[in-house]
């Protein structure tokens, strides 16, 4: 029993995207300076002296953006940088306390319409995945939003009547099930992909091409047998 992509959706109600449209990086990206005077409108000198290493990654600590966020005379610059901090903080949080060149980039791709949830949901996989294989580890994705999922699911003492195979707060509506030829819906994340082809080329060629079924609720289900 794992999060969908219709259900993330439902839970952050994000608007203005082309939901089928996955983040996928750029083969030649620009430097993470240019991206900064880019988002900032400050100079190089300054993006320069952010730019931070911490794990073998470039990044820039909260604290730079925080003096933007409350300082910039663009106040559109100020909401950008905001949740630009809010994606790297809590999102997608790799370096504590900082905001990874990767998820910068992914910032941007915003703007083209990109759907984040596919992105969102194939690092919490991956993080799950690892600490689960390791048996210890640092959740790398957002806790947030996946308590908020678990508690939608279960949220008081449980009983053997209380487990239901549904959300009762997602509409019914179509069901995304397959891209592509594969039998199952790769995920491409910031640092990996699960459940994905050999090459991000074959992956990203596969949600060109969407298998949807359409979603109804005739009556809440029991599972039958489950052990509390």
């Amino acid at each position: 029993m794992t999060p969908t992509i219709e259900e993330y959706a439902a839970l952050l109600r994000i608007d203005n995207v082309q939901f089928y449209k996955i983040y996928m990086k750029e083969p030649k990206p620009m430097t993470f300076k240019k991206k900064l005077m880019r988002l900032t409108d400050i100079t190089d000198i300054w993006a320069e002296k952010q730019i931070k290493k911490k794990n073998e990654t470039s990044c820039i600590p909260w604290f730079s953006l925080r003096d933007l966020v409350l300082n910039h005379p663009d106040v559109l610059k100020r909401v950008n940088l905001f949740a630009l901090a809010i994606y790297g903080l809590i999102v997608f949080p790799i370096v504590l306390g900082h905001i990874e060149v990767a998820v910068v980039d992914f910032f941007e791709k915003l703007k083209q319409g990109i759907n984040p949830i596919p992105t969102i949901l194939a690092e919490t996989f991956r993080s799950l995945r690892i600490c689960r294989r390791k048996g210890e580890g640092r959740f790398i994705g957002c806790a947030q939003l996946l308590n908020v999922w678990i508690l939608s699911y279960f949220w008081k003492n449980l009983r053997a009547e209380d487990v239901t195979w549904r959300t009762p707060w997602i509409r019914p509506s179509v069901l995304l099930y397959k891209v592509g030829n594969q039998d199952w819906v790769p995920l491409l994340g910031l640092w990996g992909g699960v459940g994905y082809m050999r090459r991000v080329r074959d992956t990203a060629k596969s949600w060109k091409k969407i298998h949807l079924m359409e979603l109804a609720l005739y009556a809440d289900t029991l599972t039958q047998d489950y052990d509390i």
